[in-house]
């Protein structure tokens, strides 16, 4: 269940997704999600793309470490999605910190204006 901001469908069910698979048990899923910052100069130059965050997830669901695993291929958009993950927390570990790589997509059609 996601607690914070209402999020575009796109982003919460890729991210939702994502976590599922990769948790690899129903009912994982965000506790809370801060839609990262669409950086102004890749607005205007129309940078899009699929950043993957590698995060390691605390015991306490607190998002530990955070790793590019694939850029976007825009640097802007990778700092963005990974300062955005390093704030989010997750349902907690159940053995131990655990990993897992979430996608977060830029697209400028569904983004919200901030």
């Amino acid at each position: 269940m996601v607690n914070s901001m209402k999020l575009p469908a796109f982003f919460l069910l890729s991210a939702l997704l994502s976590w599922n698979a990769r948790a690899g048990a129903a009912g994982d899923d965000y506790v809370h999600i801060e839609l990262p910052r669409y950086p102004p100069a890749s607005v205007r130059l129309n940078e899009t793309g699929t950043v993957r965050i590698q995060v390691f997830v605390k015991e306490d669901g607190r998002a530990g470490e955070a790793f590019l695993h694939a850029s976007s291929g825009y640097p802007r958009l990778d700092k963005a999605a990974l300062s955005a993950v390093r704030r989010w927390a997750f349902s907690p570990a159940r053995r131990g910190n655990s990993h897992v790589i979430v996608p977060v997509r830029f697209d400028l059609i569904d983004w919200p204006r901030n």
